[in-house]
């Protein structure tokens, strides 16, 4: 008999969380699994389904794109938010983050913080694709698509290491922000954060001491 994988795919669209399972469903036989696949279209159903967790079947995979509507007034009100509480009621469970975001800084976020099981760029995306990612991640091992695995290779050749804070100022200089604006996010003193642009400045090679020239260098070099 064929092992059993309960999958859960968290999808606001519906047609694109069905084509999802339609290709789990086609692949079953090569994937030599027998998939129950289930679809959720909103995150409070997802939410409430997961604090309810012990009277559903096991979670053995979940694909969760970014794409989705949460309300402002709830405590889980972010993708990383909601993976880590996934992560906290429902540890064993494979977690495969699809994302139609190319941005660096967004990948990176979703990387570090998240630290998910599979990160698929949406364009990357094909049958192949998921079949591959859900291969490796039931056998034990990460799996990544084209796109992300483009950005390690980047940021392994260049050598450079940036903090949460290093990426959320180079986020809001990019943005537009001014001092004032970095002073009521960034958790710095007006000296500190002016200390870290002087060394994001250094690392980035910028040959004047503009906020502009940092913020371009910094996309030149794949991290904005």
């Amino acid at each position: 008999m064929l092992p059993i994988i309960n999958t859960f795919i968290i999808n606001e669209h519906q047609i694109t969380a069905q084509a999802y399972k339609n290709i789990l469903i086609s692949n079953q036989k090569d994937l030599k699994l027998r998939l129950n696949t289930y679809v959720l279209n909103d995150i409070s159903s997802t939410i409430e389904n997961f604090k309810k967790s012990s009277s559903l079947p096991e979670y053995h995979l979940l694909i969760l794109d970014t794409n989705v509507t949460f309300n402002s007034t709830d405590k889980i009100n972010s993708i990383e938010k909601l993976c880590l509480f996934i992560k906290q009621k429902s540890p064993q469970t494979k977690l495969i983050i699809t994302t139609s975001s190319k941005n660096n800084l967004r990948l990176i976020n979703l990387l570090t913080r998240v630290n998910p099981d599979g990160l698929l760029v949406k364009s990357d995306i094909t049958n192949l694709d998921l079949s591959s990612a859900i291969r490796r991640l039931l056998s034990g091992n990460p799996y990544y698509s084209s796109s992300v695995l483009k950005l390690f290779r980047k940021k392994i050749a260049q050598n450079i290491i940036l903090d949460s804070i290093d990426t959320e100022i180079l986020k809001e200089l990019s943005n537009g922000s001014k001092m004032m604006e970095l002073l009521k996010i960034i958790p710095l003193t007006k000296s500190g954060i002016e200390k870290r642009k002087r060394r994001l400045k250094q690392i980035f090679h910028t040959k004047t001491n503009s906020d502009r020239e940092l913020v371009l260098s910094a996309k030149e070099q794949g991290f904005l």
